[in-house]
C-alpha cells in the first residue's frame, strides 16, 4: 500500500511538472514577442512614424485600457495621423470608464482646445474644478494635470476650489505661491507664503526651505524687495510676535545683509530682554562668514548689557580675540 501511494504521488508531481514547464514555454515567448514588438512600437513613436506605431499602441491599449503610457501614445498616434474622431472617441471611453481618474478629463478638455472648440474645453476644465473630490491629493492631481498642459489659471483655480473644499491647509499656499511667482504676481506670492504663518506659526522653518526656491538670490529683485516689504509690515502690525521679526533676520542672513540682521536682533533682544542670547547666535554666523566687524558688533552689544549678562565674559574675550 506504500508503494503504490509513493507512486500515486511520483505520477502527480510528473503532471504537475510537465504543465509546469508547458506554461514556461508558452509564456516566454509572448512575453518576449510582446517586448520586441514594445521595442519596435516606441521606436517608431520616438521617430515620429506615428502611422507605423499606431497598430502597436491600439494593440497593447485594447490588451490593457488601464496602462496610462499605452493610452496616451495611443491617442497621440491617432492625433498625429489625423484621426481626430478615433481619438475623441477614446478618450470619452477612458473618462467614462473610469471616471475617478481626473487626468482624462482634462485629456479630453485639451483635445477639444486644440482642436480649436475652446467653449467645449472652457466647459470641461470648469466642471472639474467644480466637482472635485474634498481630498488634498486629488486637488494636487488635478492641478498637476492642468499644469502639464499649461493651463496655469485653472490650476490656480483648483488649488483655491481645494481651499474651499478640504481646509486651509499651509501646502495649497505653498503650491499658490509658486505659480504665482511663474505669472510674475508677486503680491499674491508674497500673501500667500505669509498666510502660512497665520495658519500655523510652527510652519516658520518649513516656509524658510520654501522661500529658498521661491525667491531668487538678488536681494533688489522685485519678488524679494515685495516680500521684505511686506514682512516690515507685519512686524509693524504685531510688534511683540518675533515670528515676523525671526523671518526678517533669517531673509537678510540670506541676502548677505549682516548689517540689517544685527539690527533686527538687537531691537528683538531689547524688546525681549533676552540678555544677548539672539545677538551672540548672531555673531557666531558673523564669524563663520567672515563678518568680523558685524561680529565685533555683537560683542559689543553685549558687553553693554553688563558683566551681570549671561554672555558678557565670552563677549568680552571674543571682542578682544577677533
Amino acid at each position: 500500500a506504500y508503494a503504490d501511494s509513493r507512486k500515486r504521488r511520483h505520477k502527480k508531481m510528473k503532471k504537475a511538472l510537465l504543465l509546469l514547464i508547458l506554461i514556461i514555454g508558452t509564456t516566454i515567448p509572448m512575453f518576449s514577442q510582446t517586448y520586441q514588438e514594445e521595442q519596435l512600437a516606441n521606436e517608431y513613436l520616438h521617430n515620429g512614424e506615428y502611422a507605423k506605431a499606431l497598430p502597436f499602441f491600439e494593440k497593447f491599449y485594447k490588451n490593457e485600457p488601464k496602462n496610462k503610457l499605452y493610452y496616451k501614445s495611443y491617442v497621440d498616434c491617432l492625433i498625429k495621423t489625423e484621426d481626430l474622431k478615433e481619438a475623441e472617441k477614446v478618450i470619452k471611453k477612458q473618462s467614462k470608464d473610469y471616471p475617478r481618474e481626473q487626468t482624462y478629463k482634462i485629456d479630453l478638455g485639451e483635445f477639444y482646445r486644440n482642436t480649436g472648440d475652446t467653449k467645449k474645453a472652457k466647459t470641461i476644465f470648469e466642471d472639474a474644478i467644480k466637482d472635485v473630490s474634498p481630498y488634498a491629493d486629488i486637488i494636487e492631481e488635478l492641478a498637476g494635470a492642468f499644469l502639464l498642459i499649461g493651463e496655469t489659471d485653472y490650476a490656480i483655480a483648483t488649488y483655491l476650489r481645494g481651499r474651499k473644499v478640504v481646509g486651509d491647509l499651509s501646502t495649497f499656499h505653498y503650491s499658490l505661491a509658486e505659480l504665482y511667482v511663474t505669472k510674475n504676481e508677486y503680491e499674491k506670492m508674497t500673501s500667500e507664503l505669509l498666510d502660512v504663518l497665520k495658519v500655523d506659526p510652527f510652519e516658520l522653518e518649513a516656509l524658510k526651505s520654501a522661500l529658498l526656491t521661491i525667491l531668487d538670490e538678488n536681494a533688489e529683485s522685485a519678488p524679494n524687495v515685495i516680500f521684505r516689504e511686506a514682512v516690515l509690515k507685519e512686524i509693524q502690525k504685531n510688534p511683540n510676535d518675533v515670528t515676523y521679526s525671526d523671518l526678517l533676520i533669517w531673509l537678510m542672513l540670506q541676502q548677505k545683509n549682516y548689517e540689517g540682521a544685527f539690527i533686527q536682533t538687537k531691537a528683538i533682544d531689547k524688546r525681549l530682554k533676552e540678555d544677548g542670547l539672539r545677538v551672540a547666535q548672531l555673531s557666531n554666523t558673523c564669524l563663520e562668514n567672515r563678518k568680523y566687524d558685524i561680529a565685533l558688533k555683537c560683542y559689543k552689544y553685549i558687553i553693554s548689557i553688563g558683566p551681570n549678562g549671561m554672555f558678557y565674559y565670552d563677549a568680552k574675550m571674543n571682542y578682544l580675540t577677533t
